[in-house]
């Protein structure tokens, strides 16, 4: 599983990356995965849930 965490994309980075400045989930080397979100706390919501679903689809696969 990748570590995916909330960071949040100032103006300068936004503009450079043609993105839309805001929180977005990225990776360990800093490629965005999803987003954009209006804050932390949703950000890292949106990865929790994902993680969660992830692990679930694993299980349900290693039983079948």
């Amino acid at each position: 599983m990748q570590n995916i965490v909330p960071r949040h994309i100032q103006e300068t980075e936004s503009d450079r990356r043609a993105i839309k400045d805001g929180w977005y989930a990225t990776n360990e080397t800093g490629q965005v995965c999803s987003g954009r979100f209006s804050n932390r706390a949703d950000c890292q919501t949106h990865i929790t849930q994902e993680q969660i679903d992830l692990a679930a689809r694993i299980a349900i696969e290693s039983i079948a």
